[in-house]
């Protein structure tokens, strides 16, 4: 028993790099299939579509239908699906019958198919949507299926440093990981933080703003790019100059 533990976790270890060393290709018949990083053909090209191996598993489409398979080319999960991404955090997002939801590495259904449309995880959290093209609603959940970032608005973006910018009615602001609003989504643009200040634009004028969301600088300019090494470059009656971070003119 005990051989037999040691030559599993052998195996076990051998099988995980080999998955990680294959690459997808397409041969000169526009079908797909893995080889090592030297083009040594390990799965023969038969599949449609294939994508790199994620978590020992490679996402395939043949006969129009999507399933996952080793990295010996047998299927694990079967060939079943519409639509598929690569495993992320033990979760895949499959799609049958224009709905989303996400399988585990066995092809259990844990998070039901009811989304619109969904992406993959990342720390714990999936971007989801539902509704219709062009009227669809966007948000988060987290691996159990709860959700995390309510799934109201009209676009959101993914998440960077703990926040995301959200639009909601024409109109956009950042939020954080349990969906409370830092910046009061009112603003006609939005950038991400840099240096803890994001640039926002209010009929058709720029400043910035602090993680709390208040203006710190005058929303005053014709134009502003991010700050950068404690300087941003703002626009004002056609001319460019630098400010601070408390808005005063460093380079005039």
């Amino acid at each position: 028993m005990k051989n037999l533990f040691f030559t599993t976790i052998i195996c076990m270890m051998v099988f995980g790099l080999r998955a990680q060393d294959l690459r997808e290709f397409r041969d000169e018949n526009n079908k797909y299939g893995y080889q090592t990083k030297n083009k040594q053909v390990i799965i023969k090209a038969i599949y449609e579509k294939a994508y790199d191996f994620s978590e020992e598993l490679g996402c395939v489409t043949l006969n129009g239908k999507v399933g996952y398979i080793d990295a010996t080319g047998k299927i694990i999960i079967p060939l079943a699906y519409l639509e598929g991404e690569s495993f992320s955090e033990g979760l895949a997002a499959v799609s049958l019958n224009n709905k989303w939801g996400y399988i585990d590495k066995m092809g259990k259904v844990i998070i039901p198919l009811q989304y619109s449309k969904a992406r993959h995880f990342d720390d714990g959290r999936a971007q989801v949507w539902t509704g219709n093209y062009g009227d669809s609603k966007g948000g988060f959940i987290d691996k159990t299926g709860k959700v995390i970032v309510p799934i109201i608005y009209d676009n959101i973006a993914l998440f960077i440093d703990g926040r995301v910018k959200a639009q909601l009615n024409g109109k956009n602001g950042i939020i954080d990981t349990i969906g409370k609003v830092i910046v009061p989504i009112i603003y006609d643009d939005i950038s991400y933080f840099k240096e803890e200040l994001a640039a926002v634009k209010l009929n058709e004028k720029w400043g910035f703003v602090d993680t709390n969301g208040k203006v710190i600088v005058p929303i005053i300019y014709n134009d502003a790019n991010s700050f950068s090494e404690g300087l941003a470059a703002v626009s004002l009656k056609n001319k460019w100059g630098y400010i601070d971070k408390t808005g005063k003119t460093i380079i005039p």
